[in-house]
């Protein structure tokens, strides 16, 4: 029966190559999507007991949109404790200057407040906010969440509406629009 188990999982290994590109889809780096891949694989074969070795490609692409969805959010997590900065005022800075003290508790404070306010919206809510934080492009995120472009445009416009309502002003970061 092992032998049969390890026949399964070769010719899942097989779509290796249309994993990695996958990865690269959702915007990994090669490096990263590579490794990616073979978290992948790994988890594939830890639960091959469970694959009945039906829908190859199918049951392959969900445990990588999966993984991928996991990625992104513990890589914004990570982010989360981090000052933000705009990109913008990065591009202005030069090596000699940095931060007033007083504008980086600004800025932190600004993002402690956008946080608590995602914190209550509901989860589907604040999956798609923070993707769209993170620097997930729309289509990113239709590929992670299965939803059309439009849905997935329309809520965000809802969500960042109700932000600004929560917020009771425009915070930065947030976005807008179709800027994406």
């Amino acid at each position: 029966m092992a032998d049969d188990r390890d026949d399964r999982f070769e010719k899942l290994y097989e779509y290796y190559p249309a994993v990695v590109s996958l990865l690269r889809k959702l915007d990994f780096e090669l490096d990263d999507a590579r490794d990616l891949a073979h978290e992948v694989f790994l988890r594939v074969f830890q639960s091959m007991d469970a694959y009945r070795g039906e829908s190859k490609w199918s049951y392959l692409e969900t445990v990588t949109r999966r993984l991928a969805y996991n990625e992104i959010r513990n890589r914004h997590a990570a982010k989360r404790n981090g000052l933000h900065v705009a990109t913008e005022e990065i591009l202005e800075l030069d090596d000699s200057r940095t931060l007033a003290p007083d504008e980086a508790l600004r800025q932190k404070e600004s993002a402690g407040r956008l946080y608590d306010a995602i914190r209550q919206l509901n989860a589907d809510e604040q999956k798609l906010i923070l993707l769209q934080l993170s620097g997930a492009s729309y289509e990113d995120i239709v590929s992670l969440t299965g939803l059309k472009l439009s849905a997935v445009k329309s809520r965000l416009h809802v969500i960042r509406k109700r932000l600004r309502e929560l917020l009771g002003e425009d915070v930065e970061g947030i976005g807008g629009g179709d800027d994406q």
